[in-house]
């Protein structure tokens, strides 16, 4: 445990991650739940892992949590697999979402999955870094800032004000301002999920040679 915590606390550092406590939260991850391994005799956790390595990707560590309930995996994947694939807003105001919803929740494992993804969609490595405190940065235009802005109002205790939808409703249509609020609000329960469970991060998080899913 102490070296993959180290190599994906060295990783961190390289990649420029933005969680200042990213090192002390991954530290403590020991992972509650076992992580289903690719010898499992389940057929349908077998075909979702299967499936993954298709698409030329290696299931997660997120996967192999969720594989305990293989029902509510298989579930959650066609929810991931929409959110990926079938939505209409540009991919990345999806991931400009997810990230800010998932720096929200606690969600320092998807933070780091999505860090290169995102990079893949046209987002610079100095706005990924800025996305955390982007009141005060520069680097986002009024479309991203109305995601943003939109993404925190969300999990405000009586959600988004007025103000908060009219800026968005300027950008986006009511399909997009749909798939918008699911993407963020789905990715912040999974970041709940993995909080819960201390699901541990794969030692190459971040790199954008794995990126675990490019534009």
């Amino acid at each position: 445990m102490f070296k993959r915590v180290l190599a994906a606390t060295l990783m961190a550092v390289l990649w420029g991650t933005v969680s200042a406590d990213f090192v002390t939260a991954t530290d403590q991850l020991v992972s509650r739940i076992p992580l289903v391994g690719d010898d499992t005799s389940d057929f349908m956790v077998q075909k979702s892992f299967s499936d993954v390595r298709a698409k030329g990707s290696q299931p997660l560590n997120l996967h192999r949590t969720m594989a305990n309930a293989p029902k509510m995996m298989l579930a959650a994947g066609v929810m991931a697999h929409a959110i990926r694939f079938d939505a209409s807003v540009p991919r990345v105001y999806r991931e400009l979402a997810i990230i800010r919803s998932v720096q929200l929740n606690g969600g320092h494992y998807e933070e780091m999955q999505h860090r290169p993804m995102a990079m893949s969609c046209g987002l610079r490595r100095d706005q990924v870094d800025a996305i955390a405190d982007w009141r005060n940065s520069n680097l986002f235009n009024a479309r991203q800032r109305a995601v943003l802005d939109w993404s925190e109002g969300l999990f405000r205790r009586n959600g988004p004000s007025d103000t908060q939808f009219a800026a968005l409703k300027k950008q986006f249509s009511d399909q997009e301002i749909v798939e918008l609020t699911m993407t963020a609000t789905t990715y912040a329960g999974t970041a709940m999920f993995t909080r819960a469970m201390h699901t541990p991060l794969e030692p190459n998080a971040g790199n954008p040679k794995d990126a675990y899913g490019n534009c």
